[in-house]
């Protein structure tokens, strides 16, 4: 670009803690929420600004129906303020992007309150996938099933290097993933490729990730992360907004209005609610809740969803 990232300062220092530097900035601290953080980069020549959106639900950040109307008012709050070209999607906690779905959502499920849910994630879904600004995930942990969907509904996926993994893995399970994640998997990847990650329910690599696309880059190191997905979310921004915005909604337009035509709700909430999903869960929970018993720090164990 020709405004280079150093060039891009940080509205209060990179190594302050992202909860305190943002409440410590006035113009962060009313896009914050309980599960949501942001701050902001401003290019000094241009006088726009990169929105840098954490998830901060501990401890994996798995997605309940308030995190994801938090980050929902998030977007669609940044969406309207002139100054914000772009945002980096990433997370508060070491070593986890998103563990996915919230599994208690689904659990001994009520119909009213999966119903709130379930429409949440579709309109969760819809508003980052068709966002006109442009969006980096800086992925920076552990990235299964509804974490995958995150990354995958952003334009340009950066990974952290280590012992991390990212894909779709509801039929870990029992789970038929929705057509509507499958949909962005098979654009990123290709239709082969996604088929035998569905069908399997696997789990890649960062290394497996970058081979086949699902990621665009990784970094090598987590100081590396950040400084990376802004140089990108500045390079997509440089380009003219209403024609690279067109060009990303008429790519994506189709799967928003394939997933407005066949509301999925009903049927998801029947199949969860069948004693043999129930059952299955109820053992997934116990398992997770053992292995966080024996190990209590943060782990992938309780990344399912």
């Amino acid at each position: 670009p020709s405004d280079s990232i150093e060039k891009i300062t940080m509205s209060s220092p990179e190594l302050e803690n992202p909860v305190q530097r943002a409440a410590s900035e006035a113009g962060a601290s009313q896009h914050s929420s309980k599960f949501v953080v942001v701050d902001f980069v401003t290019n000094e020549k241009t006088q726009k600004r990169i929105a840098i959106i954490r998830l901060a639900r501990k401890p994996v950040n798995s997605l309940n129906t308030e995190l994801i109307a938090d980050l929902s008012r998030t977007v669609q709050t940044l969406e309207k303020d002139d100054t914000v070209t772009a945002f980096v999607l990433t997370s508060t906690i070491p070593g986890i992007f998103s563990a996915g779905l919230d599994l208690m959502e689904m659990h001994q499920v009520d119909k009213p309150k999966f119903f709130t849910f379930w429409t949440s994630l579709r309109r969760l879904f819809e508003i980052l996938f068709l966002s006109p600004l442009v969006s980096v995930a800086a992925i920076s942990g552990h990235s299964p099933a509804g974490g995958c969907l995150l990354a995958l509904t952003c334009d340009y996926r950066i990974m952290l290097d280590g012992k991390y993994t990212i894909g779709l893995n509801e039929v870990a399970i029992g789970l038929v993933a929705p057509q509507w994640f499958i949909d962005p998997l098979v654009l990123t990847v290709g239709h082969r490729q996604a088929e035998k990650l569905l069908e399997l329910g696997s789990l890649l690599s960062v290394s497996e990730a970058l081979r086949i696309g699902l990621i665009d880059e990784l970094a090598e190191r987590e100081a590396d992360l950040l400084p990376k997905a802004l140089a990108t979310a500045h390079k997509y921004s440089s380009v003219p907004a209403a024609a690279r915005a067109q060009s990303k909604a008429a790519l994506r337009q189709p799967v928003v209005e394939s997933m407005r035509r066949h509301d999925d709700t009903q049927d998801v909430f029947q199949f969860m609610s069948t004693p043999a999903f129930q059952a299955n869960l109820g053992q997934v929970l116990a398992r997770l809740s053992a292995a966080s018993a024996a190990k209590p720090k943060t782990g992938p164990t309780q990344a399912k969803l």
